[in-house]
C-alpha cells in the first residue's frame, strides 16, 4: 500500500470515528427507546417410549399344565413428540412367586423345565454372560423411527410337555401340607389310576406315587397336585411357588450415537447403563 493510500486510509478511519463522536453526541439530546423482543430457547422433552405386550393375560398363567403355552409379547414404541429415532432395550427379572430373584441354581432348573420363544433376528442379548441368568437386558437391532413399535422380543413362554409331576410340583412350590389341607372330592376314579402325591386313588390320599404328565382326572376329582381347603397355614419347604418374569423397557436418542442404523458399541452401553438410573416416575 502506497504512503498516498495509508494517508488516505487513515483520514477516512478518523472521518468515521469523528462521525461516530457526533452521532453520539446528538444522541445525547435525540434518544428513544425501541421495543423489546425477547429470544427465548426452549428445548424438547426428554425422549419418550411406551412398552407393552399386547397378547398378555395375567389369567392365562394361573393353574398351568406341562405343554401349556402362555401369550408373552413385551414390545417397545416410540411415543417422543420430538421427531427422534430411538434405540431400545429391555430388561428382564425372573424372580419366585415371592417375588425374590432366583438363584442361580433355580433360574438353571427352570430354563430347563420351560421355552422362550426368542426374537433372535431382531434382538440380542446385551452381554453373552448374561444368558440363563436371573437379570437379563437385551438391545433391538434397529432406530425406532416416531409411532414405529419394536417387534417383541418373545411372544411365547411354553411349560414343557416333558415336565414331570415332581418337576411341576417344584414349580409350583412344595408345601409342608397334611392329608387334612385336601379336599378329596368325590370321583369314579378306577384303582389303576395313579395320581400325584397328595392327592387321591378311589378317594383315598395317595402318598407317594409315580404318575406322569398325562395323568388325568375326571369330572368331580381334585386337582392334579390337590384342591386346598384355604385353611392351611403350611409353608413352602421347596420349589418356586410360581415365578414371574418381570420386563421393563429403557430408550436413548439414536442421534447422539451417530447416523449407524444399529446400536454401535456406545450406544449399547447406554442401553444397559439406562436401568443402572433411577426410573422416571409415571
Amino acid at each position: 500500500m502506497t504512503t498516498s493510500k495509508k494517508k488516505l486510509l487513515t483520514a477516512a478511519l478518523s472521518a468515521l470515528l469523528v462521525a461516530a463522536i457526533a452521532v453520539g453526541g446528538t444522541l445525547a439530546y435525540l434518544s428513544t427507546r425501541t421495543n423489546i423482543e425477547t429470544n427465548t430457547f426452549t428445548f424438547a422433552e426428554n425422549v419418550r417410549a411406551l412398552l407393552t405386550e399386547p397378547n398378555w393375560d395375567p389369567d392365562e398363567a394361573l393353574d398351568l399344565v406341562p405343554g401349556m403355552e402362555i401369550d408373552k409379547d413385551p414390545q417397545i414404541t416410540n411415543t417422543s413428540n420430538n421427531g427422534v429415532d430411538l434405540y431400545a432395550s429391555i430388561k428382564l427379572e425372573f424372580v419366585d412367586g415371592a417375588g425374590v430373584a432366583l438363584n442361580a441354581t433355580d433360574m438353571t432348573k427352570l430354563m430347563t423345565l420351560i421355552s422362550i420363544n426368542w426374537d433372535n433376528a431382531n434382538w440380542s442379548i446385551a452381554d453373552a454372560a448374561m444368558a440363563n441368568k436371573t437379570d437379563q437386558i437385551w438391545i433391538y437391532g434397529g432406530k425406532i423411527a416416531p409411532a414405529y413399535t419394536t417387534t417383541p422380543l418373545f411372544d411365547k413362554v411354553t411349560i414343557l410337555d416333558t415336565v414331570t409331576p415332581d418337576e411341576l410340583e417344584w414349580l409350583a412350590g412344595k408345601f409342608n401340607h397334611v392329608a387334612a389341607c385336601y379336599v378329596f372330592g368325590t370321583c369314579a376314579c378306577t384303582p389303576v389310576t395313579i395320581h400325584h402325591s397328595r392327592c387321591a386313588t378311589n378317594n383315598t390320599p395317595a402318598g407317594a406315587c409315580d404318575c406322569n404328565a398325562v395323568t388325568k382326572h375326571a369330572d368331580g376329582c381334585p386337582a392334579w397336585i390337590g384342591s386346598l381347603t384355604g385353611t392351611c397355614t403350611c409353608a413352602m419347604v421347596d420349589g418356586l411357588g410360581g415365578f414371574s418374569i418381570i420386563v421393563q423397557g429403557g430408550v436413548v436418542q439414536a442421534d447422539a450415537f451417530g447416523g449407524a442404523n444399529a446400536p454401535n458399541t456406545a450406544a449399547r452401553q447406554a442401553l444397559v447403563d439406562v436401568f443402572a438410573t433411577t426410573p422416571p416416575t409415571p
